[in-house]
């Protein structure tokens, strides 16, 4: 019995070493098996890159027959010391209102269907919001968001030209990525892309940050307090009865976000100032003050103010200049920042009458919620650091532009009856005014728009040769002392309209030109 356990033992040892040897010889050959698959893969991969770089140069070859990439003038504008690849510059030069093909890899469908919802929540019935529901989900059900059916039909062009876009935003990414110092916006006006360096654009805004007069900086951040103090506002905008349901369950704020700062240059200035704007999207108080400016935008007058240039155009038809009158404009200087809080707030008392027509809500919660959306909630972020504006209307705000006209109407209502004569004719838009008289008379009036209040000063440009540029107007003296009426277009107006091969909708590309055709044929 003894003798034959042992030779099991034997047995057993010398199959169990044989196994060992095997595993070794495998482990050896599996790993000889892994290095000869890596190398196989990379030489796959490259192999793959090298197949994609050449279609690539095909396609672009086929696009570049058939289409120029022309840039424009004044459409980019590189103010470093980097050079951009042409079809790089080409694409950032058409700016942030060109539309990407849309991919159904990179199809914000939840985010698309959370706004939808958004939207949905405002209809009070029931029955339309199921209805509403039911048709975008046919919508989203029967459209291929890959072929992206709303625009174009999938020949071999369009393909061509949808891979070379999205080829060259790729590339475009990979380049600013390894470009860090480089900043892209666009500029104050014209239309225009600007390459700034990042460490002048910080500059620059760290100077502007720095005016006391109007910044301060924070220690702590507020986002919290402010969240709560705008939604007990709005729940007592609820429970007055001043908002319904839906209004209230829209309006309530969650999640939000602290305001943003950032700034626009100007490139037809020296040194290339920057334009500060904070972006209030999802802000504590953005949905108050949308609120808000539906109401005070009801109260601003039409005396004086025109909506564009065409209504500017039809008013100075058949105006006769006399022989001792030139055309004359003014211009605030920093309107948003300059304006006085305590005089926005001592205006809409004395204006509550005017506002009350159009609110039901009492007088000491819309003072209160003004004073919120005005003064309290002026926050915002620039890089890590908080800051509070403490004077003036923040550029971006939904309601800032409102609380302009109706201080600028307020300086009108006041100073023209003081003139010692009347104007002839006085057209403003927001603080871009035109008036036609005597050089004494243009003179008298700028010293009592400036005597107005000491934050808020205008200046004054005059013809030259008879001519003034005025929106986008240049209005001109005729021999007859008739006005001559013609388009005008600045140094810094880049000409760019919704590019062709964007994938807008084709119904608004047709209207870019018909609206195109009727501004030029008024």
């Amino acid at each position: 019995m003894a003798c034959r356990v042992k030779q099991n033992i034997k047995f057993f040892t010398r199959e169990f070493n044989t196994l060992k040897y095997l595993l070794i010889d495998n482990q050896y050959l599996l790993k000889q098996f892994g290095i000869a698959l890596f190398n196989n893969r990379t030489q796959l991969i490259t192999q793959l890159n090298e197949k994609k770089q050449f279609k690539f140069e095909k396609i672009k070859s086929e696009f570049l027959k058939k289409n120029n990439l022309k840039i424009g003038k004044n459409w980019f504008f590189n103010f470093t010391d980097i050079k951009f690849p042409s079809e790089i510059q080409w694409l950032l030069s058409l700016s942030n209102k060109f539309s990407l093909p849309i991919h159904q890899h990179n199809f914000p469908l939840f985010q698309t269907i959370c706004d939808i919802e958004d939207c949905i929540r405002l209809v009070s019935d029931e029955k339309e919001r199921d209805v509403m529901r039911a048709r975008i989900t046919n919508i989203l059900m029967s459209n291929n968001i890959n072929r992206n059916n709303f625009q174009y039909s999938r020949n071999n062009k369009d393909i061509i030209i949808s891979q070379f876009i999205t080829k060259t935003h790729d590339d475009c990414i990979q380049f600013l990525r390894k470009n860090k110092h480089i900043i892209i916006i666009r500029a104050d006006k014209g239309g225009s892309t600007v390459a700034l360096k990042r460490s002048e654009y910080e500059e620059k805004m760290i100077s502007i940050l720095n005016d006391q007069s109007t910044y301060i900086k924070v220690e702590r951040n507020p986002l919290n307090k402010l969240e709560t103090e705008s939604n007990n506002l709005i729940r007592q905008l609820f429970n007055l009865n001043v908002i319904d349901k839906a209004q209230y369950q829209h309006m309530t704020r969650h999640n939000v976000s602290i305001p943003r700062i950032y700034a626009l240059p100007k490139v037809h200035k020296s040194n290339r100032p920057l334009r500060p704007i904070v972006s209030t999207i999802d802000s504590p108080s953005s949905q108050l003050a949308i609120y808000l400016n539906t109401i005070l935008s009801k109260i601003v007058h039409k005396k004086y103010d025109i909506t564009n240039s065409v209504e500017a155009r039809e008013k100075l038809t058949n105006i006769i200049v006399e022989n001792d009158e030139v055309l004359a404009s003014f211009d605030v200087i920093s309107l948003f920042p300059s304006i006085p809080m305590d005089l926005v707030i001592r205006l809409l008392e004395t204006k509550w009458h005017l506002i009350q027509q159009y609110t039901t809500m009492p007088q000491y919660l819309f003072l209160k919620i003004i004073h919120f959306v005005l003064i309290d909630s002026t926050y915002f972020l620039f890089k890590r650091d908080i800051y509070k504006q403490i004077n003036g209307c923040a550029m971006g705000s939904n309601i800032s532009p409102t609380i302009a006209n109706i201080v600028t109407n307020e300086i009108f209502d006041v100073t023209i009856p003081k003139l010692s004569f009347k104007p002839r004719i006085v057209l403003k838009y927001v603080d871009d005014i035109f008036t036609i008289g005597s050089k004494d008379k243009i003179l008298e009036f700028l010293q009592l728009l400036n005597s107005f209040h000491n934050r808020i000063q205008f200046t004054v440009e005059h013809e030259f040769n008879g001519k003034l540029p005025y929106l986008d107007l240049l209005i001109s003296k005729k021999n007859n002392r008739e006005l001559a009426i013609d388009w005008y277009q600045k140094d810094v107006f880049s000409g760019k309209i919704l590019n062709y091969l964007s994938h807008h909708p084709r119904q608004q590309k047709m209207n870019v030109i018909y609206n195109l055709f009727s501004a030029y044929f008024l």
